[in-house]
């Protein structure tokens, strides 16, 4: 039985904080990227050059924009227009390009972001064309080492000197103008030694057959490709000139040993020079020789005569002008003095012969 007066009272029982309910919300969606790059510049260094020519693109960092990527982040793609292409690393500034047809080319560059958006550049055009002379050979038929002549006819506009391919490895620059004419010959085929520092024969042994010859032009942007001017035949050379030294007459007398000639022919392809030098003894036993100015050297010893007379660069080199040569020896042969005559040809086919003539001089 409750008291009189008292009311029933329900306890009031607290609700936890935690165990009320909330609406979730909802996750961010990213920001779709719809702003590609706004600027793809780049440069060409020429817009027209000769087939064999090199074309450089450029293109920095300062080059390119886009308005959410970092320009490392775009990705790049030349196109040339012959139906090639240069995909570009982010660290790739310069590109070279070389053409293997004529024609013009319009150069394009795609530049991409991360979100696939793309700009394609304007095109800049390359204008390659093909640089032409006309050029003629004098002779076909050869022996190796024959001499034969390139003459430049016409020569392409612009062209300041031009580069002959002998097919031997070995070529040679000259200045362009019409009319030039180079004379060459084909005997070894040579390769650059790079530990002697010089052009040496491969394997030693002489061309034979058909070689082709070649000219390539070149003005400030670089040189052409090869143009072919003709085909020579090259035929075997082993015969060794003949190589005559006539007796001075009389042999014992000084004066007639002040013009020293002979002869010198060749079978094959040909003999130009005769290479001597003269030697003289005195009766106390001096020893002298001509060197090419026509001086005469005291020399002491072979090492002494070779590089006093007997070197190419002061060696006496005389023509051989229809078969014949001559030499005029400068006074000293005197009597009582011995005299000693050595010559040496070598056709052009550097096959070698030599001679010699002596006398003891008893008149004067």
């Amino acid at each position: 039985m409750e008291p009189s007066g008292s009311a029933s009272v329900e306890p009031s029982v607290p609700v936890p904080s935690d165990s009320v309910s909330s609406s979730p919300t909802p996750s961010q969606s990213p920001v779709k990227d719809t702003k590609g790059p706004t600027k793809a510049n780049f440069k060409l260094n020429y817009s027209s050059i000769w087939l064999g020519q090199v074309v450089t693109f450029t293109q920095t960092a300062a080059d390119l924009a886009d308005p959410t990527d970092a320009t490392s982040k775009l990705s790049r793609v030349i196109n040339w227009g012959d139906g090639t292409t240069s995909p570009l690393a982010a660290s790739t500034t310069t590109v070279r390009k070389t053409y293997t047809k004529k024609g013009s080319f319009k150069v394009v560059v795609t530049v991409k972001d991360p979100a696939g958006n793309a700009l394609v550049t304007p095109a800049k055009t390359v204008a390659v064309t093909t640089a032409t002379g006309t050029v003629t050979l004098s002779k076909k038929n050869l022996y190796q080492g024959e001499l034969f002549t390139v003459t430049t006819k016409t020569i392409p506009a612009g062209a300041t000197h031009f580069r002959i391919d002998w097919s031997d490895g070995w070529p040679s620059v000259h200045k362009a103008k019409k009319g030039a004419a180079i004379r060459g010959h084909v005997i070894y085929q040579w390769k650059w030694d790079a530990v002697q520092k010089r052009y040496v024969p491969v394997n030693g042994s002489k061309v034979t057959g058909k070689r082709i010859i070649k000219v390539s032009w070149y003005n400030a942007k670089g040189y052409s490709v090869n143009q072919n001017v003709g085909t020579v035949s090259l035929a075997k050379d082993s015969w060794k000139p003949t190589l005559t030294i006539t007796k001075p007459s009389p042999a014992n007398k000084a004066s007639s040993w002040r013009t020293i000639k002979g002869t010198a022919t060749d079978k094959g392809a040909g003999v130009r020079f005769v290479y001597m030098t003269v030697l003289r003894v005195t009766a106390d036993g001096k020893t002298y020789c001509l060197n090419g100015k026509k001086q005469w050297k005291r020399y002491y010893s072979g090492a002494d005569q070779e590089r006093l007379c007997l070197r190419s660069s002061v060696a006496l080199w005389t023509k051989v002008v229809k078969g014949k040569w001559s030499v005029k020896v400068p006074a000293g042969s005197k009597k009582n003095q011995g005299v000693l005559a050595y010559a040496w040809a070598w056709d052009d086919a550097e096959n070698f012969r030599s001679k010699t003539r002596e006398a003891w001089l008893t008149r004067n």
